[in-house]
């Protein structure tokens, strides 16, 4: 009992840092995509209010997945929703290299 105590307290500067890194990545991410609105604007041809929407929508995307998340951790396992989240993260940039790696497409 004693040994797991020890784990346990081994461990807690791991299990902090990786709860304290996801907010700290979502705002991250959040702020690229908020630095990147006058470009994409300029290069879509949109007004200011129409581009804020991106924005917006994917604000609304991560709250969404939030909660969705951890309902998914608690039902399936957290490694196995990690992997698939990884996995699922790496098809938007396979297909955007698709065309680049094989000029056939």
């Amino acid at each position: 009992m004693k040994g797991e105590a020890r784990g346990l307290v081994a461990n807690r500067g791991a299990i902090t840092i990786s709860i304290m890194l996801a907010p700290i990545m979502q705002g991250v991410d959040t702020t690229i995509a908020n630095v990147a609105l006058p470009h994409m604007q300029g290069s879509l041809s949109v007004a200011q209010d129409q581009i804020a929407w991106l924005l917006t929508s994917y604000i609304v995307a991560a709250a969404i997945m939030t909660p969705l998340t951890g309902w998914l951790a608690g039902r399936f396992g957290i490694k196995y929703v990690f992997l698939i989240s990884w996995r699922a993260s790496r098809w938007p940039r396979r297909c955007a290299a698709a065309p680049r790696a094989s000029p056939s497409l």
